[in-house]
């Protein structure tokens, strides 16, 4: 299975992702400040922020993010999204 699209993607809920991370160490104490107030950012309409990047010297080739912030210092973790997306998506884990 592969993520093609961004519907693929934009399939996945927020409770999805949420349940992933918790699993997989996404939650652990922040690095910054030993919080594990922990929030997946979303934006208006409830939908999850994604940030994509461009891949350097790969054309059509782009990285997609999930940012998930401290609530308390702000630190902010970027995690790969389309790979929790492959593996919410397939039914396993990393």
């Amino acid at each position: 299975m592969e993520i093609s699209t961004i519907e693929e993607l934009e399939g996945v809920t927020y409770e999805q992702l949420s349940e992933f991370l918790s699993d997989n160490g996404g939650f652990s104490k922040c690095e910054a400040c030993g919080s594990q107030d922990w929030e997946i950012t979303r934006i208006s309409g409830g939908h999850i922020l994604y940030l994509y990047q461009d891949v350097v010297f790969l054309e059509n080739k782009t990285m997609v993010y999930l940012p998930v912030t401290c609530g308390t210092c702000m630190n902010t973790r970027f995690f790969n999204a389309l790979g929790i997306a492959y593996s919410v998506l397939a039914g396993g884990q990393p």
